[in-house]
Order: structure tokens, then C-alpha cells, then sequence
């Protein structure tokens, strides 16, 4: 009152050298819209330096445990509640007393035998406000005179935070230093946004940064907007904002969809969200990705039909299918659903560039995981065809390593490395469906060929030349893709100690980033290196797990090479039924899926496991099944494992000579390798048997040329 400011005014000119302390506690804004006699008074006692004014700021998550811990001693309270009614309050003290009051009185927060917990959910504070909270919302939002209600209302469809220069756009303002100047003098009268700091726009403009000072401020400011008030300002706002990052439109694309959508132009938003899921691609954000992409085709659901509708889903639905896969898998229905769509939606327009590029390819890979490979090796020539008639280096490349890839699985080597081939030497950058770089991938599939091929060294320099190529997209599914068929080559050659630091590798990527595919393959090549190094219960079950939860994913391709695995791992263990089992599981996929790189093995297996029951007769059958496979296929690796299993049971049947010719005309053929454990255990063996017939001489061959970088 006037009388307590008098005796302020006082004391202040005679308090020099009195130890006297006063405190006083005050809002500042009201002080100021009141015109208050203390404001001169304190002017005064500031000039003669024995005032200061103390702001309190706003409390932090700590502050509201310390206050519940106090208002609630010995609480059971959940540890995110302060966070909670942070987030809720944004730290205002009279807020979080209201708001905690209120809870209590509800019965959200409640005493139970003697101590207070949580007993339901927080409600949302947008639809369900204290009335004290209202109260004082509005009369701070009462307080203002037109022109700072105009503004501060299209402020809030920009969002908490809002930039003076987009607001004077939106509002047709053509002064937009008079906006900032008129924002700062709501921030210190009124105290309902706050400045954040100066920043430059996109295309070069200067301007002031503000913040609502509680969100709980813009809610009302934008809740009080009519619907067509609404959407008015929304698509005002949507406008500036686009000019202003006309450079840069990524950068908004989500904020503008939201805006758009609000405005009701629901091709804007349409396009926008396109955008903000594609952005969300770029970093790797996949759910986000979908929700956004989901979303805009949902918009497009009000649009008639029209060209332009047909050309905007096609889009949506292009970017859509990459995070879905990286979700869900490349076998999963959707991705093969939305592939689909956007492959009808090109050839409906006519489109045969990269949207169509793009759709054909992500077909084949759904086909291909799912061990369809009549229909992946269909698109694979489609695409082929289609860089025949176009003349497009791109789409040829893409086409050469989608027929490499396809004939890897179906165990056609030597013709799958001749495809591969010419995107060995390839310099560009060229990006798959879903993310996948075609060096790195080629790279990773010839290593695989060339392994099978016999080419044990060439096949791991091979392998690592593609992690080098695949670190150029660092925590990405390049270089999960390149570890982990590095590592299925270092199994491929027994190395069990490098299989378990690749799958490792592979494992923690996957952990860090997603990627449920790569890492149910992960753990089924982690397993087995376990189970290889002694860890048989363990290895076996991660074996079983990780197939499981590949298959979950409706992902075929590879999993006969799982069941020969696990089935290897059963063998060491004595569960020789279960074993055969797993080959036979094995063999029949192979058989109905065209999946043909592990037959020859299994078949193998099939004879080792036979043999070990003492029949002789079908274990050597098993053997020779799996040299004819081996020697068709033109797999050395797999004929030398096929010639050794046969040549042991030749020699025990007292046979040796035709054992030491089968393994030596096999073992005589390789130039490289003889430091892997298939090499040396054939030799090991061949000097164990009496020389009966000399060793036929090294051939002179020239070994296939890869163009490793």
C-alpha cells in the first residue's frame, strides 16, 4: 500500500551504514500494468545502489522432487513424476502448487496405508486444467490490448517457439522490427514469452527468436481461435515459414505439414509430410519415418482421384517402404504391399526413373529374403531389361547385382560372380532399395561366391574391402550388412574366433540403431562361433532364437544354411536324431525354395550323421549327392569338404587308394587358402594315407579378378 511504499522511500535515504535488510516479493508485470508508486521507488533505491532485484527463475526437475519430498514425506511416488510434472508445469512454482493440489484433491495422488502414491494416471492438462490455473491464464491473457492479442495469437500457431519476422510475414505486417520491439515489450509488461536470441533465417533474414514462457500460455492463445480463424492463420504461417527456408524446406517439413493439414490443403500437407518422412529416413529415425508417411497418405485419402494425386502416393509410398523394411524386415507383407503399389502407381503413369527403379528393386529384395527366388530372378532381368532400353548405367549396375545376388542363393557361382563383376569396378555411389550402398554389397556377395568358388583368400580380402566401403555410412545398414557377411565368411572358412568378434559387432550396431533383421541373422552366426569355441548349450540357443525370430520377420532365404548350423552344433553335442532333423529341415527348404547355397553341405552333414549310426551305405550316398552338387554348383569349397567325408569312409572301408585319389584331384586344385581349416585338414589327412598313386600337379590357373579397392 501507499503507506508501506512511503516508508520504503524513507528508510531508503537514511539507511546508509544500518545493518538492515528488507525483503519484498512482487510480480513484476503486474507492477508494471498497474503503473505502481513502487516503481519509482525503486528506481530510486536502485540509483543509490542499496536495491537489487532478484528474478526467480523457474524450478527444475530437482526443485519439484524436493518440493514433493516435502509436501509428501516417506512418498512412494514413481521416479518419473517430477519429471512429469515438469513437463506439465514447466517448472512455474504457482502452477506446480495448483496443479499438485489439484492432483491430490482428484485422487490422482492419494494416501494409502499411511503413504501417498500415485493412484491413477496425470490427466492432460490441455483438455483438464485446475480452475485456479485457468483463472490466472486468462487474466494474464486479458490484460492485453488488441494489437498484442493479435499478435501473440498467430504466434501460437507457429508453435511455443515462434519467430518475429514469420509472425509479421503471416500477420501482412510490413514492419517486422516493430514486431520484435512489440514482443519484447509483452516479454517484460506482460511476462507470457520470453526472448530466446537472434537467429538468421534460411534465405538470409535477421530476427528475433521468442519463447511462451509456458506452453500452457499458447495452448489458450490458440485454443480461443476459431476454426476458421484457425486455419486462416495456419496456412498464413505455412506460407512464410516456406519462403523463408525456400532453400532449405527439409528443415521445417514437418512443423509446415502440421500447419498445412490445419489449414485443410491437404495436398500441401500432403507433400510436406513426404518430406519430413523422407528427412526422417536421412537419420535413420524409422518409426517416425512411417508414422510421417502413414499420415500423408491418409491425408491423400480426401483428395479425387487426379494424375496428380497418383504421382503424390507414389511418392509417399517410395519413401514409406524404406523404414518399413528397417523396422519390420524386408520380408515382412507391408513392405511387399507398399513395393507393389508403387510399382502399379509407375507403370499407371508411366514413370520409369528412379521412383520406379526404386519400387522394382524393393520388390526383388522382398522376393529375394523370402526365398521367392522365380519371381526375384524375374525382377532381376525386368531390371536388366529395363537399363538395356533406357541406356541407364544406374539401373544396370542395380540389375547386374540384383542377378548376382539372386543366383548366390541359388547356388550358380560362377555366373553370379560374372554379374557381380561389373559392379566390382564400379566408382559410383549408388544407393539400394532401403538404404543398401551397391558397392559395399556387391562386395559383401562376391565374397561369399568367392568363397564357394574356392577362393578362401580373395573371398575375406573381398569381405573386408567391403566394411571399408560400408564406413563410409557409419551406424548404418551398409555397415551392419558388410560385418555380418564378413563374419558368415569367416564361418564359411571355421574360423570361429573372427565369426564371434564380426557377429559381435554386428549385434552391438543392431543394439544402437534397430535393425531387428540383421540382428536375428547376427545371433544365429554369434551362435554358432559360441558353440565352436565350447559354449554348445548357449550357442545352440542362440541359434534357435536368432531363426526364430528371422522367420518371425517372414524371412526364408538363408535358413537352411541355419538349420545346417544347428545341426552341426547337435552333432558335437550327441543329439544325432535332433541333427538329422535339422538337415532334413534344411534340405527341404532348399528343395521347395530354390535356396541352394547350403545344399551340398547338408547333404554332407546328412552323411557324417548317417555314418555315426554305422550306415555306411546311405552316409556314402550322402556323400557322393553332395559331390554332385558341389561339382555342378562348379563350389570348390564344397566338393573338397564332399571328397574329404568320402575319402575318410573310403579309407576306413580299406579303400585307401581311391581315398587319396578322390581328396588329392580335389585338394591339388586350390592355389590359395591352405591356412584355412577345411585346406589343412585335407592335407593333414592326405599325408596320413599310404602313397599309393602319385598327386596330380598344380594346375596353372589364373584366379578371377574382383577389382578389391
Amino acid at each position: 500500500d501507499l503507506s508501506t511504499v512511503d516508508l520504503l522511500a524513507y528508510l531508503g535515504q537514511r539507511c546508509a551504514g544500518l545493518r538492515l535488510l528488507v525483503l519484498l516479493t512482487y510480480r513484476p508485470t503486474e507492477l508494471r500494468l498497474g503503473a505502481h508508486p513502487f516503481l519509482a521507488v525503486q528506481r530510486e533505491l536502485q540509483g543509490r545502489g542499496v536495491c537489487r532485484e532478484i528474478a526467480l527463475s523457474f524450478l527444475e526437475r530437482p526443485d519439484i522432487e524436493r518440493y514433493l519430498a516435502l509436501t509428501f514425506p516417506q512418498h512412494g511416488f514413481p521416479a518419473e513424476l517430477g519429471a512429469l510434472l515438469h513437463g506439465r508445469t514447466g517448472g512455474n512454482p504457482l502452477f506446480l502448487c495448483d496443479l499438485v493440489r489439484y492432483l491430490r484433491d482428484r485422487g490422482v495422488l492419494a494416501e494409502t496405508q499411511g503413504r501417498w502414491v500415485l493412484a491413477q494416471a496425470v490427466p492432460d492438462l490441455r483438455r483438464e486444467l485446475p480452475a485456479s490455473v485457468r483463472s490466472l491464464i486468462d487474466q494474464k491473457i486479458a490484460r492485453l490490448d488488441e494489437a498484442g492479442r493479435r499478435l501473440l495469437t498467430a504466434a501460437s500457431v507457429q508453435g511455443q517457439e515462434f519467430d518475429a519476422a514469420v509472425v509479421a510475414q503471416a500477420l501482412l505486417l510490413l514492419d517486422p522490427a516493430g514486431v520484435e520491439e512489440q514482443c519484447e515489450g509483452l516479454a517484460s509488461v506482460h511476462g507470457l514469452v520470453r526472448q530466446q536470441g537472434e537467429q538468421e533465417l534460411p534465405d538470409g533474414t535477421l530476427t528475433l527468436r521468442f519463447q511462451f514462457v509456458h506452453v500452457l500460455y499458447q495452448n489458450a492463445l490458440y485454443d480461443a481461435l476459431s476454426p476458421a480463424r484457425r486455419a486462416a492463420l495456419s496456412a498464413a504461417v505455412a506460407q512464410a515459414l516456406t519462403g523463408f527456408y525456400r532453400d532449405q524446406p527439409g528443415a521445417i517439413a514437418s512443423e509446415v505439414a502440421r500447419l498445412w493439414e490445419t489449414a485443410r490443403d491437404w495436398s500441401r500437407a500432403a507433400d510436406a509430410f513426404c518430406l519430413a518422412a523422407a528427412n526422417a529416413v536421412r537419420v535413420f529415425a524409422h518409426t517416425e519415418a512411417v508414422t510421417l508417411a502413414r499420415h500423408g497418405l491418409e491425408l491423400l485419402d480426401k483428395l479425387p482421384d487426379s494424375r496428380a494425386r497418383a504421382e503424390q502416393e507414389l511418392r509417399l509410398q517410395g519413401v514409406l517402404s524404406v523404414p518399413l523394411a528397417g523396422i519390420r524386415g524386408l520380408a515382412d507383407v507391408e513392405v511387399g504391399k507398399t513395393c507393389s503399389r508403387a510399382l502399379q502407381l509407375c507403370r499407371l503413369l508411366g514413370e520409369t526413373g528412379p521412383l520406379f527403379r526404386t519400387a522394382l528393386s524393393g520388390l526383388w529384395a522382398f522376393h529375394l529374403v523370402r526365398a521367392e527366388m522365380a519371381a526375384a530372378l524375374d525382377l532381376s532381368h525386368q531390371q536388366l531389361a529395363l537399363a538395356q532400353s533406357r541406356k541407364d548405367r544406374t539401373q544396370w549396375l542395380t540389375g547386374h547385382n540384383a542377378l548376382g545376388i539372386v543366383l548366390v542363393y541359388q547356388g550358380d557361382f560362377a555366373p553370379s560372380l560374372e554379374h557381380l563383376k561389373n559392379c566390382l569396378t564400379a566408382t559410383e555411389q549408388v544407393v539400394l532399395c532401403f538404404g543398401y550402398d551397391l558397392r559395399s554389397t556387391t562386395y559383401s556377395f562376391a565374397a561369399w561366391t568367392l568363397w564357394a568358388l574356392g577362393y578362401s583368400d580373395q573371398a575375406q580380402a573381398t569381405a573386408r574391402a567391403a566394411i571399408v566401403l560400408a564406413q563410409q555410412f557409419p551406424r548404418s545398414l551398409p555397415l551392419v550388412h558388410a560385418h555380418l557377411f564378413a563374419a558368415v565368411v569367416d564361418q564359411l572358412r571355421r574360423d570361429a574366433g573372427r565369426t564371434l568378434k564380426r557377429s559381435e559387432t554386428v549385434l552391438e550396431l543392431c543394439r544402437e540403431e534397430g535393425f531387428p533383421f540383421h540382428k536375428a541373422r547376427g545371433t544365429v552366426w554369434h551362435g554358432w562361433a559360441l558353440a565352436a569355441l565350447g559354449e554348445h548349450d548357449e550357442g545352440l540357443r542362440e541359434i534357435r532364437q536368432g531363426r526364430a525370430a528371422y522367420r518371425a520377420l517372414g524371412a526364408v532365404a538363408l535358413v537352411a544354411h541355419m538349420f545346417g548350423l544347428e545341426a552341426e552344433v547337435l552333432a558335437q553335442t550327441g543329439q544325432s536324431a535332433a541333427a538329422l532333423d535339422a538337415v532334413s529341415e534344411g534340405l527341404a527348404l532348399a528343395e521347395s525354395t530354390g535356396d541352394r547355397f547350403y545344399e551340398a553341405e547338408l547333404h554332407r552333414l546328412r552323411g557324417e550323421l548317417l555314418l555315426g549310426r554305422a550306415e555306411a551305405a546311405e552316409a556314402e550316398a550322402c556323400f557322393g549327392r553332395a559331390l554332385e552338387v558341389a561339382r555342378r554348383q562348379q563350389a570348390k569349397s564344397w566338393e573338397l569338404r564332399a571328397a574329404l567325408s568320402l575319402s575318410r569312409l573310403y579309407h576306413q572301408q580299406g579303400k585307401s587308394s581311391e581315398a587319396r585319389q578322390l581328396l588329392a584331384n580335389v585338394y591339388s586344385w586350390f592355389t590359395e587358402g591352405h591356412d584355412s581349416a577345411d585346406l589343412q585338414e585335407a592335407r593333414t589327412f592326405l599325408d596320413s594315407l599310404p602313397l599309393c598313386v602319385p598327386e596330380p600337379a598344380v594346375p596353372a590357373r589364373t584366379a578371377p579378378e574382383t577389382g578389391q579397392p
